[in-house]
């Protein structure tokens, strides 16, 4: 079985073709593979993402959540408050003008009236008078320095993070 020198020289180029081409073929299986593997990392990469937004938007809701409940909590103690102030002061009010009706009823006009022990509890009222007002006005203060940081806290928790 003798071939010819061109015979040979066809079956090597044909060998050296099917080489080339397996060899194409490898790269072309290489370059398939990476980048199936480049989608894989991008898909992962984009799904953890996305868990990451959802957890962060569900965290800031739950935020929002907390200090609604919060203020709301806050204005009720504070409604409580004033109501109970206003309970009491209606209750101090009618005990006082009891006792002024008992007074009355208990003076004779025999009884000598001291006009200093009235200006002296005259004095004590205006005083007691005035202490309520400056903590009637300080709580109002407050209530509204603390309505305000509530409020900035709110709008900082609603305002989204840059």
């Amino acid at each position: 079985t003798s071939l010819s020198s061109r015979e040979e020289i066809e079956i090597e180029m044909r060998i050296t073709l099917t080489e080339g081409e397996k060899r194409r073929l490898i790269e072309k299986e290489k370059k398939e593979r990476r980048i199936a593997r480049l989608i894989q990392v991008r898909s992962q990469a984009r799904e953890a993402a996305l868990s990451v937004l959802t957890e962060v938007r569900t965290q800031k809701e739950a935020k929002a959540a907390e200090l609604s409940a919060r203020i709301q909590c806050e204005m009720r103690s504070e409604l409580m408050k004033s109501v109970r102030t206003m309970r009491s002061e209606e209750e101090r009010k009618k005990d006082e003008g009891k006792q002024v009706e008992n007074n009355k009823k208990g003076t004779r006009s025999s009884e000598k009236v001291d006009p200093s022990k009235h200006v002296e509890r005259g004095m004590e009222a205006l005083k007691r008078l005035k202490e309520e007002r400056r903590a009637k006005q300080m709580e109002k203060t407050k209530n509204i320095k603390r309505m305000e940081k509530a409020k900035r806290e709110a709008i900082k928790i609603s305002a989204p993070s840059k």
